[in-house]
């Protein structure tokens, strides 16, 4: 459930429609930032009804996705930047505007490094106690 914080992505998706940025770029990251946050909340309640065994599935998918959605825009900032691969029409320079630079140093990072442990840490999760969900509880 801490992913919903990522709906701070939405600032990109406002940039893009005010026609402040015209990159496809941060559209692309504005709209699976949007995914990501609005998917935490419900996957968050079916693990907790179902268990993580149960949602196993769902909940490795929804990480992949999530580290493909911090990944893939810099790989394109750092190809655009050395002028390799990927030589986009518009600047990528929007990544400079206020407030994205602010979610740069707190969301992503953060956004990072809890799909990551969530990922190596996975099969210890599974195990515990308090992952069962309600179904498997006894009563």
């Amino acid at each position: 459930a801490t992913k919903a914080s990522r709906i701070a992505g939405a600032v990109y998706v406002y940039l893009y429609y005010k026609q402040h940025v015209y990159n496809y770029i941060a559209l692309q990251v504005g709209v699976f930032d949007m995914t990501v946050s609005l998917l935490a909340l419900p996957l968050a309640e079916y693990i907790r009804r179902v268990g993580l065994k149960k949602a196993k599935t769902l909940v490795l998918a929804y990480n992949v996705f999530g580290i493909m959605d911090l990944a893939i825009p810099f790989s394109l900032f750092t190809f655009n930047l050395f002028d390799v691969l990927y030589t986009p029409e518009q600047s990528l320079s929007f990544f400079f505007i206020y407030p994205i630079p602010i979610i740069f140093l707190y969301n992503v990072p953060l956004a990072g490094i809890t799909h990551m442990l969530f990922l190596t840490n996975f099969d210890v999760m599974e195990k515990a106690e308090i992952n069962k969900g309600e179904d498997n509880k006894q009563k």
